[in-house]
């Protein structure tokens, strides 16, 4: 990415919708504190109905804490983004570790591309092994960047910025979308602006919402299939090797 006219600097909005996430809030709120961005920014946390300690971890920080007791993370990020005063709403996850210089790279995209809808990049997994962030890497961050092939990427909610008039425009996340809000409302936005998905903006995030899905097999056939290659391989190997010998005088 380039570096910009950094001269304008735009005022922030952070959106967390929570559900259940106690033991994760802390270390992300905690991120968001060490933040190098010179400009003005706000920390929204919407409780989405959470049965554990999540509203007490978020009033430990200086952040407004809402409660949205209809279920989902559109609602919730819908009720954060009408409570929020930024002029650019920034997503993420209640389990997200960002680094410091997050808000800033946002900036200077929309410095770069003033005319932009919305701003993100990737992610990569703190606590995934080295396969799963390969796959990630070589797979689902070329997804996003060139979703479907199509003239305009897809923006992960875990590092979405927004404008909020495009936001407002498109009348925010939709409740009903049964999954991918993300790149259902990117559909939207595009018709509103551009949409920069930036590979050197990223962010950390936990794994431990895919355990047990449909990743984990996936993962595991990819390695049993890279085993079979490398056998494959050897054999192979070992034949052309055996190939090459001289042949041996029968033992009498």
């Amino acid at each position: 990415m380039a570096n910009g006219d950094n001269h304008k600097r735009r005022s922030f909005s952070i959106i967390i919708a929570a559900y259940n996430e106690e033991k994760w809030l802390g270390q992300c709120l905690e991120s968001l504190l060490k933040q190098n961005y010179q400009g003005r920014f706000e920390i929204v946390v919407v409780d989405n109905a959470s049965t554990d300690n999540t509203r007490a971890v978020a009033s430990q920080y200086p952040v407004r804490a809402l409660f949205e007791p209809r279920p989902g993370a559109a609602q919730a990020s819908n009720l954060g983004a009408a409570a929020a005063q930024g002029e650019i709403l920034v997503f993420t996850d209640a389990d997200a570790i960002l680094p410091a210089d997050w808000l800033t790279k946002i900036n200077n995209n929309f410095n770069i591309h003033p005319e932009a809808a919305a701003v993100g990049g990737g992610y990569l997994f703190y606590d995934g092994n080295k396969p799963v962030n390969f796959l990630v890497k070589r797979v689902i961050i070329s997804f996003y960047a060139k979703f479907l092939f199509s003239r305009q990427p897809a923006l992960p909610s875990v590092n979405l910025a927004v404008t909020k008039k495009a936001f407002q425009k498109v009348n925010g996340f939709n409740p009903k979308a049964l999954w991918g809000e993300d790149i259902e409302i990117c559909r939207r936005l595009a018709k509103q602006g551009q949409l920069v998905f930036d590979r050197e903006l990223l962010v950390s995030t936990s794994f431990r919402r895919y355990r047990g899905g449909y990743v984990n097999p996936l993962l595991r056939s990819a390695h049993i299939a890279k085993e079979f290659l490398v056998q494959l391989i050897r054999y192979y190997r070992a034949r052309r090797s055996a190939a090459k010998l001289p042949a041996q005088k029968p033992i009498r």
